[in-house]
């Protein structure tokens, strides 16, 4: 048997398939900043070569972690169709709501643009032959860079899946439905809800945000925190996911989240002059950035870059901007900062 060469990080037959254009089914329009949109085969799309492959000690190619996932992948496909099609309340058993919580916690990190934020993690730190007193000019001066190697930062940020896939089991489910326009999707599709108001401890991580996940052309998946939910007694019991049908403006709300985090492409089920323009004014994401440990308190709080525009509960799509935004926590003179909470 053959092993697979080219590597999906969106799965084609698990996940681009809701968003294929219904005109020409097996084709998804692909966007990149300052291109024109282009109707592609799906099977192009999405994909490095290995992403997923190691070598081995005796040099051969070691594909069992692509296995793994696409194994994960055909488990997934039946639920995500359900969701996407269900009536108002879709039945999932509890076991599908797991399975559901892998493969959502495995494409939250399993990207390109996770494997990045891992190499610069690892990357960033000081190396360990530097002597302690030579240490703050070292730091100070910045003449250096360490790179973590692609493979390590993949297996690392694998690593963190079966950390996440306990937060989304302990939020309840919710399905988000569009009668008008049309959801899109990215190369980094997870999408954390984080509040621009709220203390950086509780919007950083998986466990303190709610979790948008676009699954397929007029559907979207959102977990919410619930106090009330209880763990499954039987991998059989049911679990009922609600449904609610979101204006236009709401899901424009949630696809310009989207666009923000996406790292190099968009795909979706339409060429849509505006998507393309909202885009071309992004930049590719500064997910992590490693602050010197030797600038002030106040420096720090300046370089936390702003989030993704957050569609809250209120109706008001809430954004921090780059200067004194009274939107943002950190530069609101009548909230206690830091340093005084």
């Amino acid at each position: 048997m053959s092993k697979p060469v080219q590597q999906h990080y969106l799965p084609r037959g698990a996940y681009l398939t809701f968003f294929e254009d219904t005109g020409r089914p097996g084709f998804i329009w692909l966007y990149q900043r300052g291109r024109e949109p282009v109707l592609s085969n799906m099977e192009k799309v999405a994909k490095e070569r290995h992403l997923y492959s190691f070598v081995e000690k005796d040099g051969k190619m070691n594909t069992s972690l692509e296995k793994d996932l696409a194994e994960l992948e055909n488990q997934t496909r039946p639920i995500l169709a359900k969701l996407n099609s269900g009536p108002a309340t879709v039945e999932l058993t509890a076991a599908e709501e797991f399975v559901l919580a892998w493969f959502v916690a495995c494409q939250a990190v399993r990207t390109p643009a996770q494997r990045r934020v891992m190499q610069d993690l690892i990357g960033g730190m000081l190396p360990p032959d530097v002597e302690s007193e030579h240490l703050r000019d070292y730091a100070l001066a910045g003449n250096y860079r360490v790179e973590a190697h692609t493979k390590f930062g993949m297996i690392i940020a694998l690593e963190a899946a079966k950390e996440i896939v306990t937060t989304f089991l302990m939020k309840r489910l919710l399905v988000l439905r569009s009668a008008e326009v049309n959801f899109l999707t990215c190369d980094h599709p997870i999408l954390r809800l984080t509040d621009p108001k709220a203390p950086v401890w509780f919007r950083g991580g998986f466990l303190m945000a709610p979790v948008f996940f676009p699954i397929g052309s007029r559907a979207a998946l959102v977990w919410m925190h619930d106090r009330k939910k209880t763990p499954p007694r039987s991998p059989g019991e049911r679990i009922l996911v609600p449904s609610k049908v979101l204006p236009a403006a709401k899901v424009r709300q949630y696809t310009k989240g989207i666009i923000s985090n996406a790292e190099d492409y968009l795909f979706a089920c339409e060429k849509n002059p505006f998507i393309r323009k909202l885009f071309d004014k992004t930049k590719r994401p500064e997910r992590f950035e490693l602050h010197n440990p030797f600038e002030t308190r106040q420096d720090m709080w300046e370089k936390i870059p702003p989030g993704p525009p957050v569609p809250c509960e209120d109706g008001v799509t809430r954004a921090p901007g780059t200067g004194r935004d009274q939107t943002n926590w950190f530069y609101d003179p009548e909230r206690p900062g830091p340093e005084t909470v």
